[in-house]
C-alpha cells in the first residue's frame, strides 16, 4: 500500500531493548500487557478497514505512553489511510504496470484530518528526537523518524502529487533507517522502506535512472524484492505491511498466484478487509484460474450485498465482466 507504514515496536519490545533502564515492576509489567492487548486490537481494526475504532484504540495508547512515538505514527498512519480509503485510493490495480495513479487529478483530505495527520506525525518526531537524545544507541528512535518520513512521503505521494517532496520526504525515510540497522543490524523492519528504495529506483526509466545515479542514488528492483520479502516473513511490526507490498509487486511483476498466495492468507487474518478479496480475485483471473478467482469473487459480491453497499457490488460486477473478457482470451491462446 506505498511506504504507507503502520505500528513499528511494541512498548514491550521497546523494554526488551533496553530503552528503558533497570528492571520492569508488577506495575510496569501490568502496564506493558494491557498496551500489548490494545495495540492487537487496534491493529487489527486497522487491518480489517475499521479505522475509527482504531484511532479510538491508538489514542488509548498514547494516553498510556505519551512519550513514545510508535503510537503516534500508528495514528497518523490511520488517519491517512482513512482518507485514501475514502477516496478510493487503496487497490493495487492503481499501481499496476500503467501506473494510473502518476495520471490522476490531485485528490484533497479532509481538512480536519489532515490536520491531526501532521499533528501526529509532528508528536511522533518530537518523541523520537527525545527518545533519540536519551538513548543514543538505540535503533528504534532513528526507524520512528524513518517511519513519520515515510508517512509524509505517502501522503506527498498519493494525496498532494508533489512528486519532489515525496521524493525528499522518502529520502529522509531512507538515511533513518540506514541509521537504524547500522545501530542494530538484526533489526529487519528497515528493509521495508529500503526495498521500497531500491524497488522505485530500480523501475525508472533508463534516462531518469541514470539521472538519479549520478545524484547518488541506486536501485534494483530484484534486491527491492527481495528486501521487502525478507520483512514479509521474519519482520515485527512491519510483516502485514511487508505482505500486503510484497502482493503488489508480485502483481506488478506478473507473479499473480504469488501474490494471491499473500492475499489468502492474509484475509484469513483479517477477515473484513474486503479489499483483500477483491485483489484476490483479480490475481487469481491474472494467473488464468478463473475457477477460482470466480469463487473468490462470489464471496466478495455475498459479503457486499450483505453490507448493503451498492459501490462494492458494482466493483463485483465490473470484475465479473473482465474475468469473462479475460478467460475468452484465454481460450482463444491469447
Amino acid at each position: 500500500m506505498g511506504e504507507s507504514e503502520k505500528p513499528v515496536i511494541s512498548i514491550v519490545l521497546l523494554l526488551c531493548l533496553g530503552l528503558f533502564p533497570g528492571g520492569q515492576s508488577v506495575q510496569a509489567a501490568d502496564a506493558a500487557g494491557v498496551a500489548a492487548r490494545l495495540r492487537l486490537d487496534a491493529d487489527n481494526h486497522f487491518y480489517n478497514l475499521e479505522y475509527d475504532a482504531a484511532l479510538v484504540d491508538y489514542s488509548r495508547l498514547i494516553e498510556l505512553d505519551p512519550s513514545g512515538p510508535v503510537s503516534y505514527n500508528s495514528l497518523a498512519s490511520t488517519y491517512l489511510y482513512r482518507e485514501l480509503f475514502r477516496l478510493g485510493l487503496l487497490e493495487s490495480a492503481l499501481f499496476g504496470m500503467e501506473n494510473r495513479f502518476l495520471t490522476q487529478r490531485r485528490v484533497r483530505m479532509e481538512p480536519d484530518a489532515k490536520a491531526a495527520f501532521l499533528s501526529a506525525l509532528e508528536n511522533a518526531r518530537a518523541a523520537a528526537e527525545a527518545m533519540k537524545a536519551a538513548h543514543p544507541s538505540s535503533a528504534i528512535p532513528d526507524y520512528a523518524l524513518c517511519t513519520s518520513s515515510g508517512l509524509r512521503a505517502t501522503e506527498f505521494f498519493m494525496i498532494e502529487k508533489a512528486w519532489f517532496a515525496a521524493l525528499r520526504s522518502g529520502k529522509k525515510a531512507k538515511n533513518y533507517c540506514e541509521n537504524a540497522l547500522r545501530k542494530n543490524p538484526e533489526f529487519l523492519d528497515p528493509y521495508l522502506t529500503l526495498g521500497v528504495n531500491e524497488y522505485v529506483v530500480g523501475s525508472l526509466p533508463l534516462p531518469v535512472k541514470i539521472l538519479a545515479a549520478i545524484g547518488g542514488e541506486h536501485g534494483s528492483k530484484s534486491r527491492g524484492i527481495e528486501f521487502v520479502r525478507r520483512v514479509a516473513e521474519h519482520g515485527d511490526r512491519d510483516r502485514d505491511n511487508a505482505r500486503i507490498l510484497l502482493a503488489v509487486l508480485y502483481r506488478r511483476e506478473k507473479r499473480p498466484l504469488a501474490a494471491a498466495a499473500l492475499l489468502e492468507s492474509l484475509l484469513a487474518e483479517y477477515p473484513h478487509n474486503y479489499l483483500f478479496e477483491l485483489e484476490m480475485a483479480q490475481a487469481y483471473a491474472e494467473g488464468r484460474d478463473f475457477s477460482r478467482a470466480r469463487e473468490v469473487l462470489r464471496g466478495f459480491l455475498r459479503s457486499a450485498i450483505a453490507a448493503g453497499d451498492p459501490a462494492r457490488q458494482n466493483q463485483a460486477s465490473r470484475l465479473s465482466e473482465r474475468i469473462e473478457r479475460m478467460e475468452s482470451r484465454s481460450r482463444r491462446g491469447e
